[in-house]
């Protein structure tokens, strides 16, 4: 799917909103108005969107880091403690999957998204009032309309396939 980020200005006589109604088969989503680009990239997080966030890389890294927690945690009480008898070779295991289990439990409750790499450089514009407007379509043709109004309006904008 081909997706189309613009930065809307929402100041005092700027347009709302893209010119013109949006291309058939072309959704669009409106995030609200953020203060800067460290508000913005929240929201951003916060909506949990497939097309604007990446979620993998920080899942990956909470089930490793857990495992490798757990498995020291599990290698120290065994062998300095006595801890499973100070049998290491059941201990530094089970403590390195009952460490990713919960490496991976918390990343779920927790959320692990990140806005895209692609998108970065155009959160970085946000100014106070600024709101990030999707488009997202199929093809990246039925996109064109809004890209060009974005270009007209001299709006900020990314095209992600």
């Amino acid at each position: 799917m081909a997706t189309l980020f613009v930065l809307v200005a929402t100041g005092p006589g700027e347009p709302h909103a893209l010119a013109g109604a949006p291309s058939p088969g072309v959704a669009v989503r409106r995030y609200p108005k953020a203060d800067g680009p460290e508000h913005l990239a929240s929201l951003v997080r916060a909506g949990r969107d497939p097309m604007a966030t990446r979620w993998r890389r920080g899942a990956a890294r909470a089930v490793g880091l857990g495992a490798i927690l757990g498995g020291a945690t599990n290698g120290l009480l065994a062998g300095g403690f006595g801890f499973l008898g100070g049998l290491l070779e059941i201990a530094v295991p089970l403590g390195a999957g009952v460490g990713a289990f919960l490496g991976g439990f918390t990343a779920a409750m927790t959320g692990t998204e990140r806005p895209r790499d692609e998108l970065l450089p155009l959160l970085q514009q946000a100014r106070p009032g600024g709101v990030l407007v999707q488009c997202t379509a199929a093809a990246r043709e039925a996109l064109q309309p809004a890209r060009a109004a974005a270009e007209q309006c001299g709006y900020p904008h990314c095209l992600v396939d």
